[in-house]
């Protein structure tokens, strides 16, 4: 799985880098999809709308529809289904970056905006890159914010080396 965790604290600028991520990404020929964790108490779909009645009355999953737009909905038990969900998803995908959550197979990017701290929020044990706007000791791959270019080949040579011993296997 090609996924890409981007962590760090709030305001450091993870859906900024994100985003020029997607934009440089999918400008190379790449599909990219992004997923962004909310806040436990936000609620997709309000009560009383169409769609929440939708779930209520037994529907797993739930698409809106329009002109230009479709925004698959889901049921799920706890947050961690999501990376079951996603692995049906990912097959018509290069990469997957994911905002605020943490999986195991993940490859997590800590994005630091030293204003807000100078300490990663992650165990840089765990880390794959550190994206900031100081430099940040101990042995981790580090990029600054502005160099989207080098980030992306990075990201690319990761997956480009993971198929490659893929197919070897």
């Amino acid at each position: 799985m090609n996924t890409f965790t981007f962590t760090g604290w709030s305001g450091s600028g993870k859906t900024t880098l994100i985003s020029k991520l997607i934009h440089e990404l999918s400008g190379r020929g790449w599909k990219v999809m992004a997923v962004k964790k909310v806040p436990d108490k936000y609620d997709l779909e309000p009560e009383g709308k169409d769609s929440r009645k939708f779930f209520e009355y037994g529907a797993q999953t739930v698409y809106l529809v329009a002109d230009k737009q479709l925004l698959k909905m889901r049921s799920i038990k706890n947050p961690d289904d999501l990376f079951e969900i996603e692995a049906e998803d990912i097959k018509d995908h290069d990469f997957v970056l994911i905002e605020g959550r943490i999986s195991s197979e993940s490859y997590i990017f800590e994005v630091l905006n030293s204003t807000i701290s100078k300490t990663p929020k992650t165990d840089k044990s765990q880390l794959s890159a550190i994206i900031s706007d100081i430099p940040v000791s101990g042995g981790v791959k580090n990029f600054t914010r502005d160099n989207i270019d080098e980030i992306a080949d990075f990201m690319e040579m990761i997956i480009k080396s993971r198929r490659r011993v893929n197919e070897k296997l």
